[in-house]
């Protein structure tokens, strides 16, 4: 039988993150239980002490769930303890997932909690790196799972795999802002820190820049279109030898109160659901709540989440090493990278176990974090965020709706057919059909950038 990972996951949340001092009300005074819920007050994540204590935390529930599997190794541990990045996931996919066909599919999770504990306690590290990277590496060798449906084959459900992947990407980010964080206060102290030029040094891509890379490209877009190309470049933010999206926004929205006061309340609802599952059943709950927080400001909750959704993975890597080396990661802006960069991957394992029975036995209908009248076949709630964000964005300069809406259904296509260059080897590597669903995802996902794009120009008319 399978490990049981959810409720070392849960224990942990209350033990480790939370200090229990309130509970959901029994009765909500309005239709909405998650806009009413009493949520506990969990220990920010501000300190070198806060982030040792979850870091160990971490690993022992690393160690818990590895019990069934007490020896693990594949045949080259150095590579999968290794220097590991989004972009390594991207241009890399057969040696990036091979790992994957060297272990038991019924024993994968337990395998992986296995491998990142050994990274973590065996291997020479480099460039001060803690063993993160084999954390990371299995986070993602789940997400493929995931992306390819195959979560379920784990011997556990599709919404505790990524519970535990949570668990693995809490680990990966725990350890770099301990570690950055320290650097950040002796900079402050005065000590030099020599670095190599970074993302903040780095030259921002013009509308001539990306045109040079794909020229090719512009005839895909209207007339009416190609000015909102332009101006969604600038929103990009794009800067040279980086893929960061959005860098400036999200220093920006590390810079004001209010947005990082909506990113903790929802980051500490999240976990409080994950305490109180029994608000998953409430249609649109999580929306409800964002209203609560934001004070029905619809335009604020699309940019904290829009922006928290790039977060996770690119954003994280490139811009907290550039700020700890300035001295400017402070305690308030580590615990906003800490909250954002997870709260990603929350609201995709919650959005699983909230979500209703499809039209078909092969399809879930998400909803739970999209306003009320919306909801999707498509998981991938981050896309619909982003581009609601960007919408909002391009509505306020002037552009009408169907301009930003065709365009960004443009920008996507010319995104989903690069992917496509991803997609089809990753599915290769797992004996796959490569054909058919990496260009149906393709176009719902698409779809749902549209979607997103209409709501963002709706509301910021």
């Amino acid at each position: 039988m399978a490990t049981s990972v959810r409720p070392f996951n849960v224990a942990l949340l209350a033990t480790v993150l939370g200090t229990l001092t309130t509970q959901s009300p029994a009765h909500a005074t309005s239709p909405s239980r998650n806009a009413d819920a009493v949520v506990e007050n969990f220990l920010p994540m501000n300190r070198t002490s806060a982030l040792e204590m979850r870091v160990a935390q971490l690993h022992g529930y690393l160690a818990q769930i590895a019990v069934a599997v007490p020896n693990a190794r594949i045949n080259n541990m150095g590579n999968f303890c290794g220097a590991f990045t989004f972009y390594d996931a991207a241009s890399l996919p057969r040696p990036t997932w091979l790992t994957l066909t060297e272990i038991p599919r019924d024993r994968s999770v337990e395998t992986f909690a296995r491998l990142a504990l050994e990274c973590q306690q065996d291997f020479v590290h480099e460039n001060g790196d803690q063993g993160e990277n084999g954390a990371f590496r299995a986070a993602w060798a789940l997400d493929f799972l995931y992306f390819n449906r195959l979560a379920d084959t784990t011997g556990h459900s599709v919404a505790d795999v990524l519970a535990f992947r949570d668990s693995l990407n809490e680990l990966y980010v725990a350890t770099v802002l301990l570690r950055e964080l320290g650097r950040s206060d002796a900079v402050r102290a005065g000590v030099y820190v020599e670095h190599a030029p970074d993302f903040l040094d780095a030259k921002g891509l013009s509308r001539a820049d990306v045109l040079r890379r794909f020229a090719g490209f512009l005839s895909a877009f209207s007339p009416q279109e190609q000015p909102v190309l332009d101006d969604f470049i600038q929103l990009l933010d794009l800067r040279q030898d980086y893929l960061a999206p959005f860098g400036r926004a999200t220093l920006n929205m590390m810079d004001s109160p209010d947005d990082l006061r909506v990113l903790s309340a929802f980051f500490a609802y999240e976990n409080h659901l994950r305490l109180h599952p029994e608000l998953l059943a409430e249609p649109h709950g999580g929306w409800h709540r964002l209203m609560k927080i934001t004070g029905n400001d619809a335009r604020q909750a699309v940019r904290v989440l829009g922006l928290l959704a790039s977060v996770h993975l690119i954003v994280f890597r490139d811009l907290v090493p550039a700020l700890a080396h300035r001295g400017l990661l402070t305690p308030a802006i580590a615990r906003a990278f800490y909250e954002a960069s997870l709260s990603y991957f929350m609201v995709n394992e919650l959005d699983e176990r909230a979500a209703k029975n499809g039209p078909n036995d092969h399809s879930l209908v998400y909803h739970f974090f999209f306003p009320d009248h919306y909801e999707t076949s498509n998981w991938k709630w981050y896309h619909w965020y982003n581009n609601a964000y960007s919408g909002c964005e391009l509505r306020r300069k002037g552009y009408p709706k169907a301009a930003i809406v065709g365009a960004i259904g443009s920008i996507g296509l010319l995104y989903e057919g690069m992917e496509l260059n991803m997609a089809i080897p990753w599915r290769e590597t797992m004996k796959l059909d490569p054909r058919v669903n990496p260009i149906v995802e393709g176009f719902d996902d698409v779809r749902i950038n549209q979607d997103g794009a209409a709501y963002g120009a709706e509301i910021c008319h």
